[in-house]
């Protein structure tokens, strides 16, 4: 999960930080406990509305990411267009991906 891979992250956003704006977009549970769950995981269960999504975001802020971080709609629609499951880094550069 990304929880897992939170300070490598921390330290890309440090290494990176001069050049670039970082963003996180918190998107749909991948593994939910009430749905496809790994053993030792957060326990967030799926997301039936925009507050269950904001409180799950809540805890990844309480893990100080360093950057800012947003949610996407319960309409997924950041996840359809970036392909994000389970999770994606993207570089942004003058208007191209």
């Amino acid at each position: 999960s990304f929880l897992s891979k939170l300070d490598q992250f921390k330290r890309l956003v440090e290494d990176f930080s001069s050049m670039a704006d970082f963003l996180i977009i918190y998107i749909e549970e991948a593994h939910a406990t009430d749905g496809w769950a790994f053993k030792n995981n957060v326990a967030i269960r799926n997301h039936r509305n925009l507050q269950d999504r904001l409180q799950a975001a809540h805890l990844l802020l309480d893990r100080s990411p360093q950057c800012p971080v947003v949610v996407d709609t319960m309409q997924n629609v950041s996840s359809q267009l970036y392909a994000a499951l389970p999770e994606r880094l993207y570089v942004l550069q003058e208007g191209r991906i």
